[in-house]
């Protein structure tokens, strides 16, 4: 007859090898790999926090707070961007070290690295389109409010159009 346990947390004394595992556990985990996954976690949950931000102003935003929610998805990038600059700095110096990986010989940073630097840079384009799409906006209104521009048939911004 087999009998079953009652209990149904573990605490981490009771695994099996759990004194050896605090042994080695600098050796599993670098603490430079930790930093990194924690500014990329960063980066891409402000990611995520600003593709959610944009379909809210795309499907539910009125007019007043069209600049507000475009500068701060433009704010939220921007520090994504630079959270994962920090773990691509951090990354690119430790991580090709000969202590990080088992045949140091044939590790190198890899076209993974380079998509996550192409993907930072991309990061800080768009936070940047962002901000001057709010600026933009925000010039519009302001001129809106002071009848700039109303009366006359040229436009008030050099790049505007009229047609």
């Amino acid at each position: 007859e087999v009998q079953f346990s009652r209990k149904i947390i573990l605490h981490p004394r009771d695994y099996p090898l759990a004194s050896e595992y605090d042994i080695i556990r600098d050796e599993l985990i670098k603490p430079f790999f930790v930093a990194t996954q924690f500014f990329f976690t960063i980066c891409f949950v402000g990611m995520l926090v600003a593709m959610a931000m944009v379909m809210m102003y795309l499907l539910c935003i009125d007019d007043y707070y069209r600049v507000k929610v475009l500068r701060w998805i433009g704010v939220d990038l921007m520090v994504g961007a630079a959270c994962g600059t920090i773990a691509l700095i951090i990354f690119g110096a430790m991580g090709d070290g000969r202590n990080f990986m088992p045949d140091w010989e044939h590790n190198y940073l890899s076209w993974s690295f380079g998509l996550a630097f192409v993907g930072v840079v991309m990061m800080y384009v768009t936070a940047v389109l962002f901000l001057v799409e709010a600026r933009i906006m925000q010039r519009k209104e302001l001129a809106k409010e002071a009848g700039i521009g109303l009366t006359t048939k040229e436009p008030y911004y050099p790049g505007e159009r009229t047609v």
